[in-house]
């Protein structure tokens, strides 16, 4: 919320993540450490979850099929762990975007053996309040990309396939 991207650096065998921001020549101005976390997060995302005008994380867990959605304070200390349980364990790609358009993030989830794809968005306590499934997919994308593609203050999902060197645009 202070205008400024700041890093996110985790380190699963110590359970720990330190928030990192820099000062506007480059040194660092803000080192957080942040103890405890589970050492089986397998994807991070982070995106505008909860549209407070402050970038959230989501951490997602395969084998347990959990997900928690973590925000921070000013000094980069957790204040927001948010636990998602009952997901899916065979998501293999996750990315984030304004999907739909509403001044939030939402995550796209891909299952490629399934060829299903979930459209995933949170209320304020980051909690999850929508949950769409696409049936379908193609089972063979392999890269997605996240973008307004197409100018509509929306992002769009670039599929690309590179065995048949296809790539798709999809909107939401």
């Amino acid at each position: 919320g202070n205008g400024k991207t700041q890093a996110l650096l985790y380190d699963r065998g110590a359970g720990q993540a330190d928030v990192v921001g820099f000062n506007s020549n480059g040194a660092v101005n803000l080192d957080k450490t942040n103890v405890g976390w589970r050492k089986s997060w397998d994807i991070i995302v982070a995106g505008e979850f909860l549209g407070n005008g402050k970038t959230q994380i989501l951490l997602y867990d395969r084998s347990s099929g959990q997900a928690d959605v973590v925000g921070f304070d000013s000094n980069g200390a957790v204040n927001l762990d948010k636990t998602n349980v009952g997901w899916r364990k065979s998501w293999e790609i996750i990315v984030t975007g304004e999907l739909l358009g509403n001044g939030k993030s939402q995550i796209l989830f891909y299952d490629r053996g399934a060829g299903q794809a979930d459209v995933v968005g949170f209320d304020s306590s980051g909690a999850v309040n929508l949950d769409k499934t696409n049936v379908g997919w193609r089972k063979s994308w392999e890269m997605f990309l996240v973008g307004d593609f197409i100018g509509n203050k929306k992002s769009q999902v670039l599929l690309y396939d590179k065995n048949s060197g296809q790539a798709d645009v999809v909107g939401f």
